[in-house]
């Protein structure tokens, strides 16, 4: 169960190496015929999109069993972003109609699966977080989030 008041929360070794390349080989086969952020998945219904490895559901899945979120899999949304040199998540919050209504939370759940050599660093609430490829990082969304410039 993901309590809350531990955000954010960063899981080591979440995922193993070979996942990691083997989404990151994908996605820069994906990237050269499309350039942007790729939606993947919505809830329970996947996007029809150049040919998704089962690795990158086989891990939303494992988010959803090891942190008890199976009963909210109709909110999950699956995206996969790539920030190449001089990229960066600006920063932000996000203020989405639930936010904090009856008690809702907008998780921001973020798996690492390259790490650039200098920049990209998550920063939340003004905190860098320095974490590996296979590393999760859980926050709340509406929290002052962003990443620092890909080098």
């Amino acid at each position: 169960m993901l309590e809350l008041e531990k955000l954010p929360l960063i899981v080591e070794n979440f995922t193993s190496k070979e996942d990691c390349e083997e989404i990151v080989k994908w996605a820069n086969f994906a990237y050269g015929v499309k350039h942007e952020v790729m939606f993947i998945k919505s809830g329970r219904n996947r996007a029809p999109y150049i040919n998704v490895p089962d690795v990158v559901y086989k891990n939303a899945d494992k988010v959803m069993d090891e942190f008890d979120l199976r009963s909210y899999e109709s909110t999950l949304d699956v995206f996969v972003n790539r920030h190449e040199e001089g990229g960066q998540v600006f920063p932000h919050v996000h203020t989405p109609k639930w936010c904090g209504w009856n008690g809702y939370v907008d998780l921001r759940i973020n798996l690492l699966v390259s790490k650039p050599h200098k920049g990209g660093v998550p920063i939340v609430e003004n905190k860098e977080y320095e974490i590996n490829e296979g590393v999760l990082i859980i926050f709340d969304a509406a929290e002052y989030h962003s990443t620092d410039i890909v080098e």
